[in-house]
């Protein structure tokens, strides 16, 4: 077994949310609730679940761009929390970060030169000569072309404009580069170019995925473990293959129900609608929404646990769900 490269343990980000009353105390929103994995080194580990799971607030904090409430996240050992901010910075040469929307993440006033170097200039090591080199080796390793760097982003495809995110995100040859949805805004056609491109880096540099991602064909593609999150906790976990093969928790059953079909007829019926469970309820999150819940859910939050080999659920009826994915499959 590999190394464990990135540890995230008890992680916890609460946003205090305006008062309902004048002299009322401030309701917490939880982002983040206690959430713990680790991710090995080339490997690639994805983070699941729709808008407002709290992917998002995860990644910034394993990129160490806020700061937990509760929690700590170690690369290689080191709590990213506990280093100077020149510890941090040199520490980034480490781990790198693509965004979603290779529109926005790029400064269309930059030429590609400058966006790509912006890293290696960030952590002032090298002098322009080598910058320029670095970038050109960098461009060529994701298919473009070393002339490129001379031209501007509104040169280039969104496809395009991706590798050019890509490369700036490899250019200081990290261990761990955090993808959040890499590829939701391009276009079909080109989503599979990039995501080829990412396993390509992956076996040419040895880089560690944290994939941040809602699509199941991108994750199942690209991942070979993945954690489903709810409502800012970890609801299931494990390999891809038997995640999504004999899902274990309610809401991941779910979300593989929810993928279109190429025969929308043989689709089962989705679950009537349920109200949400209370923000500050004892129970199981999911439970206002769960067909299968029982009181036991609304009153015990249920502990991640062993359901398999390698596979975790939050779930008092974990093994019944499995059981009514094998049956209907």
């Amino acid at each position: 077994m590999s190394e464990i490269l990135l540890e995230v343990e008890a992680l916890a980000r609460h946003f205090p949310m305006p008062r309902g009353r004048l002299f009322a105390q401030r309701p917490l929103l939880r982002a983040l609730d206690g959430v713990s994995f680790h991710v090995r080194a080339r490997r690639s580990f994805a983070v699941v679940g729709e808008s407002g799971s709290g992917k998002s607030t995860l990644a910034r904090l394993v990129m160490a761009l806020d700061r937990p409430s509760a929690g700590r996240v170690r690369l290689f050992g080191r709590d990213l929390q506990a280093l100077s901010r020149r510890e941090l910075r040199a520490a980034r040469r480490d781990f790198q970060m693509v965004f979603q929307d290779p529109y926005g993440s790029l400064d269309p006033r930059q030429k590609v030169l400058r966006l790509v170097a912006e890293p290696l200039a960030a952590l002032g090591e090298e002098d322009a000569a080598t910058q320029r080199l670095r970038v050109g080796e960098m461009l060529e390793a994701v298919g473009l072309r070393a002339a490129d760097m001379g031209k501007y982003p509104h040169e280039f495809s969104g496809g395009q404009r991706q590798r050019i995110a890509i490369a700036r995100a490899l250019v200081t040859r990290p261990r761990l580069i955090v993808a959040d949805e890499p590829v939701s805004a391009l276009d079909v056609s080109v989503q599979a170019q990039v995501l080829n491109l990412l396993q390509d880096m992956q076996r040419e540099f040895g880089v560690t995925y944290l994939l941040i991602s809602h699509d199941l064909a991108v994750v199942d593609y690209v991942c070979e473990e993945a954690a489903v999150m709810y409502r800012g906790r970890i609801v299931e976990q494990g390999p891809t293959e038997t995640l999504f093969g004999a899902a274990a928790h309610p809401y991941t059953r779910a979300l593989i129900d929810a993928v279109p079909q190429p025969l929308p007829g043989r689709r089962r019926p989705p679950a009537p609608p349920r109200p949400e469970a209370d923000e500050d309820g004892a129970g199981c999150p999911y439970a206002g929404r769960c067909p299968l819940a029982e009181p036991r859910c609304r009153a015990e939050a249920p502990a991640l646990r062993p359901v398999g080999e390698r596979h975790l659920a939050a779930c008092h009826r974990a093994e019944s769900v499995m059981g009514a994915g094998a049956a209907s499959g």
